[in-house]
């Protein structure tokens, strides 16, 4: 009986660390595409200043590429793919920094630089690209590949679509 779950305890053992082997080589795999895709986007935008433009164009942009794109293990939706509304260049964007104020200013100047009728139906996609019934029936967790990595891309997403909501409500008025 003792032998027995010494036999078990050390195959956990060796299950335990084949499993951070894995997650160690996944997260490295992650962490190169988002430096892969911060240099895209300097490169892009190099040479000048990021302006309000730049933001709402990119959001727009990037906002039809990642509603279409189809995500994969070897191509999925990391954080720096994601078109998240705010007036800050992509490449330095944080997920700390994608809050109720920063989407509520992105907003606001989007308002001010557009006609009515795009700026509905730029909030009408905003809303329905993090809407959280949208977002789990993409099933980004299962190309990610990393719990830890899923959950603070829901966590962010989730910020967006509460603060995207009363913005959508406050559009549909217009």
């Amino acid at each position: 009986m003792e032998a027995e779950q010494r036999r078990r305890q050390a195959q956990q053992a060796i299950a335990d660390r084949e499993a951070a082997k894995a997650r160690a080589v996944r997260i490295r795999f992650l962490e190169g595409l988002v430096k892969e895709e911060r240099s895209r986007l300097r490169r892009r935008y190099s040479g000048r200043y990021w302006t309000v433009s730049d933001a709402i164009n990119h959001f727009t942009t990037a906002g039809s590429a990642f509603d279409s794109a189809r995500f994969t293990m070897e191509n999925p939706p990391i954080f720096d793919k994601v078109p998240w509304p705010t007036l800050l260049p992509p490449w330095e964007l944080k997920e700390e920094q994608v809050n109720w104020e920063q989407v509520e200013s992105f907003f606001k100047k989007a308002y001010a630089r557009m006609p009515t009728q795009d700026y509905k139906e730029l909030v009408e996609k905003a809303h329905k690209r993090f809407h959280p019934d949208r977002w789990r029936a993409r099933q980004f967790w299962k190309t990610i590949g990393d719990q830890e990595w899923v959950e603070k891309l829901d966590t962010v997403a989730n910020k967006v679509s509460q603060a995207v909501s009363p913005i959508w409500i406050e559009s549909r008025n217009m």
